[in-house]
């Protein structure tokens, strides 16, 4: 895990970078001279790379918003910026479906033990009429583990 230290030693060579918003996320950019050019951070502060909430890009994104940066929108309710680790539905390993995504919806995916089914149920459960409020989320599991 990278200091704090360390994450400015990091950040202080990188004159070039630059922080944006797209959609509901962060999209940093360190410039032409670093490998790992592009990082995408979600507002939990956790980077979609490897490192996770260690990656310098994380860093990148707080100084941003301490310098008054605008945050990313909150995602309506049901729309996965990333596909989730375990299904909403039963709890069962998920992954990443390409063929699901869908710009009302985000991240596709599918339940390991329910297939595509549960994706559909999960989000038919959000949007189906007289089942609660309109956008609330449904009684399943929580999907707050996603795949990074």
């Amino acid at each position: 895990m990278m200091t704090s230290q360390t994450y400015t030693a990091v950040l202080g060579r990188l004159d070039a970078t630059r922080v944006t918003v797209k959609g509901y996320l962060y999209q940093v950019d360190f410039g032409p001279t670093v490998k790992s050019r592009h990082h995408t951070v979600d507002r939990q502060l956790t980077c979609t790379c490897g490192l996770g909430a260690s990656c310098p890009a994380v860093l990148a994104v707080i100084e941003y918003l301490a310098e008054g940066g605008a945050e990313p929108p909150e995602p309506p309710d049901g729309f996965f910026l990333l596909a989730p680790r375990d299904c909403p539905v039963c709890g069962a390993p998920a992954h990443f479906n390409k063929k699901l995504c869908h710009r009302k919806r985000g991240a596709g995916w599918v339940c390991s033990k329910g297939g595509v089914g549960h994706y559909w149920r999960y989000h038919f459960s959000i949007h189906a009429p007289g089942r609660g409020r309109a956008g609330q989320r449904p009684a399943l599991r929580s999907s707050a583990s996603l795949h990074r």
